[in-house]
């Protein structure tokens, strides 16, 4: 454990001052990503997959894989640490300008 513990240690003591961000070492350093930034990753994929297929589903499965990603949108606005992070429900209006916005 005290090895470990030395490692990380020794990681940040390593790292330059002016590129130095102690939210990015504190998740550089931690074993598991925190729940919003999953959410963030698999909302990423979902809109990426959809984005992709849009031309070979018909408007049902569309709004199937809506619901899908705007209920983890929903998990994702619960679970982020600003309020400034928080996103909005995509629509089939609204859906492109959003991928472009999750990227």
């Amino acid at each position: 454990m005290e090895a470990s513990v030395n490692t990380r240690e020794e990681t940040l003591r390593t790292e330059e001052p002016a590129v130095f961000d102690p939210f990015y070492a504190e998740f550089k350093l931690a074993d598991d990503l925190p729940q919003w930034l999953k959410l963030r990753y698999d909302i990423c994929a979902l809109l990426e997959k959809l984005m992709a297929s849009k031309h070979l589903l018909n408007p049902a499965d569309i709004d199937i894989s809506m619901k899908a990603i705007n209920d983890r949108i929903a998990a994702y606005n619960i679970h982020v640490p600003n309020a400034y992070l928080c996103k909005t429900s995509i629509t089939p209006d609204n859906w492109i300008e959003e991928y472009e916005a999750w990227q």
